[in-house]
């Protein structure tokens, strides 16, 4: 019973450190000056759909819209 507990804990922090690592990397290639959407997540991470939204969602403050479906980094970010 112990172990099964251990191992939830693991998932989730698998979990956390794999959607840190995400945010951080998107952060750098909207930095670069290229555009993200969720079909860009989702086949570079290989996540689904919804997390790749959730993602969007967690960086919303820094995006603007640069068409339909896609988001760059606002310009007054921008180096």
């Amino acid at each position: 019973m112990a172990r099964m507990a251990t191992m939830n804990v693991n998932r989730r922090r698998q979990h956390a450190t794999g959607q840190g690592e995400r945010l951080i990397r998107l952060t750098m290639v909207l930095f670069y000056g290229q555009t993200i959407s969720v079909r860009y997540i989702t086949r570079r991470f290989d996540v689904s759909p919804r997390t790749a939204r959730r993602d969007l969602t967690h960086l919303a403050f820094v995006l603007e819209s640069a068409g339909p479906h896609r988001w760059r980094l606002c310009p007054s970010l921008k180096p």
